[in-house]
């Protein structure tokens, strides 16, 4: 067997970084523009980790240099990680929500919770709309009473109420309960 071969064999069944395939890039860049952000805002380069019969795969912003110098070896993460693919859609990750959210109010709209809010949002519960201090068009960036980043939301309709109510997608909070 070719030593680039031996290389690549050797990983196999193993997760390792790829660069992405166009669909990829191209989901990544939809879900940027439907938050109403260039693409540019959330990467210069990512990196794909595949995980042999995973559902989703890791979406990373790497350096250049660091996808190549890990070659295939069998990395499991290298950069900055901003979130997921999963069933065709990109799931924004945590750290991503902190990166975007210096652009609240700039390039970024996003929503913002008052003190009672900013609990219920972190115990993973949808926020009413008289704890919602600003709101914005689809998913975006939660913001504290102090301007931190909480996570992501969406907001909702109330069923039979009226109103609207601020639906958490991803929240701080998560690593306490589900110990991530």
């Amino acid at each position: 067997m070719p030593p680039e071969e031996e290389g690549l064999a050797s990983t196999a069944g193993r997760p390792r970084l790829r660069p992405p395939r166009p669909d990829e890039v191209e989901i990544i860049n939809y879900f940027a523009y439907s938050i109403g952000i260039s693409p540019s805002a959330i990467y210069v380069s990512i990196a794909v980790l595949e995980v042999p019969g995973a559902r989703y795969q890791d979406i990373f912003d790497v350096p250049g240099w660091s996808l190549e110098a890990t070659g295939p070896t069998g990395a499991f993460s290298a950069g900055f990680y901003i979130g997921y693919i999963e069933g065709g859609r990109f799931k924004p990750g945590l750290p991503l929500a902190w990166r975007l959210s210096r652009l609240c109010g700039i390039a970024l709209q996003c929503h913002e919770v008052d003190e009672f809010g900013e609990k219920v949002f972190l115990y993973g519960k949808p926020v009413y709309e008289d704890h919602v201090r600003a709101w914005a068009p689809g998913v975006s960036v939660v913001l504290g009473p102090r301007g931190d980043p909480l996570g992501w939301g969406r907001p909702e309709d109330k069923a039979k109420k009226g109103g609207r109510l601020l639906a958490p997608i991803a929240d701080l909070g998560w690593y306490l309960r589900r110990g991530g």
